[in-house]
């Protein structure tokens, strides 16, 4: 059985990106300055960074560390601020790289951030799985 399509529109640009309904969303903390906010993102393998609020990494007192390129789905491309941030998840803590979002950004977990933790998405179940973790060696 096919699944559904859902079409989201970025507010910057007029392309549209289309992708299966009922993505996989996780429930997160990240930690600064002494607390701890949490919120829910979308667990997105074709991003390579965790993309949070500005503010909500600026009232933590994250620190930017340098500025980056983007990639956009629709082939543009932003400029966003990065840093690193103490990421909670399934109870475990990591130091994790993060881009700073702006308004109209969606807030993401990226592939980095999974593989940080030793996760991979289930797409079937909308859950997040240990992953194997593979070293090759001769």
């Amino acid at each position: 059985m096919e699944r559904p399509l859902l079409s989201l529109s970025s507010p910057r640009s007029s392309g549209i990106i289309v992708m299966p309904a009922g993505m996989t969303e996780v429930t997160i903390s990240v930690m600064g300055d002494s607390r701890e906010v949490r919120f829910t993102v979308i667990a997105d393998t074709a991003a390579t960074y965790p993309v949070f609020p500005r503010p909500i990494l600026e009232s933590l007192a994250v620190e930017p560390v340098k500025k980056v390129e983007i990639e956009l789905a629709d082939g543009s491309v932003v400029t966003r601020l990065m840093g690193d941030v103490l990421m909670k998840l399934n109870g475990e803590i990591h130091p994790v790289p993060v881009i700073f979002g702006e308004e109209g950004d969606t807030m993401v977990l990226g592939v980095t951030a999974l593989e940080i933790f030793g996760l991979t998405v289930d797409p079937v179940n909308h859950r997040l799985i240990p992953a194997r973790i593979l070293w090759f060696s001769s």
